[in-house]
């Protein structure tokens, strides 16, 4: 059976947060492209939709108070947490699935195996075509390949942008056999 899955994705707060120079740890509180918990079990999602989303306790401002959540749905208008979920640091998540999959971004990539409800974390690599780190932030899946490899998009860091009057939004490709963990910015999308 297949699923459709619904992201709750927003470029705000974090790319509008990092301050010019500072490396991201220093203002979120944690690295955002590691992973983002030890692991859990989950009873496996049984609905039509799954989107992540983001909660805050305290100064919705400061992302060190964001929590990373994972609900479904069977018509789109009502949301359950999952249950088993436990909630996790991190800003500004997105889930796509691929096969048996959810990928769920927001701090590292955490995979739900749908079949057994295991939720492994994993490190995010996303680099610049050049091969060095992209620091990139509030990424959000775009789509999948006709070969399978997913597609995100993502806001550079502050450090990259500074003094620009506009923001590029950046495209990035899955880099073959990383399983989500890996991926190579192939350009911009838009400016905002």
């Amino acid at each position: 059976m297949k699923r459709a899955i619904v992201g709750a994705s927003a470029t705000v707060g974090l790319a509008a947060g990092l301050l010019a120079g500072a490396p991201a740890q220093a203002v979120t509180g944690y690295d955002p492209d590691a992973a983002g918990h030890a692991g859990f079990t989950i009873t496996p999602p049984s609905a039509a939709y799954v989107m992540a989303f983001h909660t805050c306790n305290g100064d919705c401002d400061n992302p060190t108070n964001h929590l990373i959540h994972l609900a479904q749905s069977a018509d789109g208008a009502s949301w359950t947490e999952l249950s088993g979920w436990q909630p996790y640091q991190g800003s500004v998540p997105d889930a796509f699935r691929r096969a048996n999959t959810i990928y769920v971004i927001g701090h590292g990539v955490s995979k739900v195996d749908v079949a057994s409800g295991v939720v492994t974390a994993h490190a995010l690599n996303i680099k610049k075509a050049d091969g060095s780190k992209a620091m990139a932030r509030d990424t959000s899946f775009a789509g999948q390949l006709a070969d399978g490899r997913l597609v995100i998009v993502y806001v550079p860091s502050m450090q990259d942008v500074a003094g620009a009057s506009e923001i590029p939004v950046m495209t990035a490709v899955e880099d073959a056999g990383s399983d989500g963990t890996a991926f190579t910015t192939t350009g911009q999308a838009i400016s905002i």
